[in-house]
């Protein structure tokens, strides 16, 4: 069954809700289809895509494109409302609906989920993932480290034994990668082929994006036995809880970055791409472009 579709800043974003995602996810791991590469999209991505055509290819040809963050779900709602003034109005108005739409984040959360209704995350993804795994007798190889704290993927190990105590799976911090994507080849192959010889079905790419993406469509090929890879960041951090998670109520509401800023001020500089940069990207696209 085709799934609906909706670009933002020319990034395709799949029309989930949360379970139906799963579902697809469920129905890969348990069956018989070939290798799903899944990428959980936030504003950084959009934002990064404007300036690497090689990561805007990859996301083009994901199997899924979920939006992870309130910025998309947002962006998805506000470029769906009609503009039809011209000139120095549509201007205003198009700022006047940014208003009313953030807004409605705060007061009337339902309104901008119209378009993309639940926000899919990747760490709760990577969770949930692990207990699919957990029920289908499935591996999953964990590959990537932590800038935070070294400690962090054996912390994450430890967590994850904790929840689903019946999981195989298997750790290694991988190569070391540039921000093009390049790495050193020998170091590479020694990790494909611990991968290789544990025969995951499942793998999780914990390098920051685009490095992740750029590492799964390099080498996916060559690991046979995994169905699902999907990039999650700084995932291990928020499940070996080196960082604390912001509040439910936070991360619904969309302000979880506001919590990351707190906790972490040196992210400013990332926080302001996907906040100001963003929203400033995506009026001057509805201006520009919507007719």
């Amino acid at each position: 069954m085709p799934i609906e579709q909706v670009k933002v800043l020319g990034i395709r974003l799949d029309i989930l809700r949360k379970k139906d995602a799963l579902s697809i996810i469920r129905a890969v791991l348990g069956g018989s289809s070939g290798q799903c590469h899944v990428a959980t999209v936030n504003a950084e991505f959009v934002m990064e895509s404007l300036n690497r055509e090689r990561f805007k290819k990859i996301l083009d040809q994901t199997y899924l494109n979920l939006a992870d963050g309130i910025g998309p779900i947002w962006a998805a709602k506000y470029l769906s409302i009609r503009l039809k003034s011209r000139g120095v109005v549509r201007v205003f108005m198009a700022i006047w609906q940014m208003i009313y739409s953030g807004a409605s984040l705060l007061f009337w959360p339902n309104y901008v989920r119209q378009i993309i209704p639940d926000r899919i995350g990747g760490i709760d993804t990577m969770l949930d993932i692990c207990r699919m795994a957990e029920s289908y007798g499935k591996k999953v190889f964990l590959l990537g480290g932590s800038l935070v704290d070294p400690s962090t993927p054996r912390k994450t190990e430890i967590e994850l034994c904790r929840l689903y105590p019946k999981l195989e799976f298997k750790h290694l911090d991988g190569p070391v990668l540039t921000l093009e994507g390049e790495y050193n080849q020998d170091e590479n192959d020694k990790v494909i082929d611990e991968i290789v010889d544990f025969s995951p079905e499942v793998l999780f790419v914990a390098f920051s994006h685009p490095k992740a993406q750029y590492w799964i469509e390099d080498n996916l090929k060559d690991i046979s036995t995994v169905k699902i890879a999907i990039g999650v960041g700084g995932s291990f951090e928020f499940i070996g809880k080196s960082i604390k998670r912001a509040p439910i109520i936070l991360r619904y509401l969309g302000v979880e970055w506001l919590w990351r800023l707190i906790l972490q001020p040196k992210r400013l500089p990332r926080i302001f791409t996907a906040t100001v940069r963003f929203i400033s990207a995506v009026v001057k696209s509805k201006i520009n472009l919507i007719r």
